[in-house]
């Protein structure tokens, strides 16, 4: 098997009469692809820079260099999959690569410090953050669970995952199996 991976934008076209209607998609992007499929070796994965954004820091790629490709002008910048990173987050990543200095969100943190002082005191605490994509939450918790005043603690994460509802108590599992792993 051999796979092409490129991103951007398609136009997705429907094929197909009343009774039966199929999609697909087109444009450079999906010829792009397609041409990378051709390239790659048998059990390799190629992809292009704009792919490698998307996924920079959750996998390990090899550069191949600019290399020519049909039909389009200027060579493209190729990359191998080699593996998957450890990093299983994109703030992982981001924090691997840097991050930009922590601004504003005292309420919230106030908050979040208020149920910490709660818990060190022995008064369970449950915290639910709740916002739109993109807002911060998990860098929020980032920086209350790397702060001074969680130092000494054990901490553990878990998340839900898309793939996880067929599970029932998957982010409860995932946390045991967690613990089990430091004790």
């Amino acid at each position: 098997m051999r796979v092409g991976l490129n991103a951007g934008e398609v136009v997705v076209r429907a094929i197909g009469n009343d009774l039966h209607m199929d999609y697909s998609a087109v444009g450079l992007t999906t010829v792009l692809a397609a041409r990378l499929e051709q390239l790659a070796t048998p059990g390799s994965i190629l992809l292009t820079a704009a792919t490698l954004r998307l996924v920079e820091g959750l996998v390990q790629v090899q550069s191949l260099g600019p290399v020519p490709v049909k039909g389009v002008d200027e060579p493209v910048e190729v990359f191998e999959l080699v593996g998957a990173s450890a990093i299983r987050r994109r703030l992982q990543a981001a924090v691997a690569r840097g991050l930009t200095r922590f601004v504003g969100r005292q309420t919230e943190l106030a908050a979040l410090h208020q149920a910490l002082d709660r818990a060190g005191a022995g008064h369970g605490q449950v915290v639910a953050l709740v916002g739109e994509a993109g807002v911060g939450k998990s860098r929020l918790v980032y920086e209350v669970v790397h702060s001074h005043r969680t130092q000494g603690w054990l901490v553990l994460e878990s998340a839900s995952v898309s793939y996880g509802k067929a599970t029932p108590y998957f982010p409860v599992l995932d946390l045991l199996k967690r613990y089990a792993l430091y004790h």
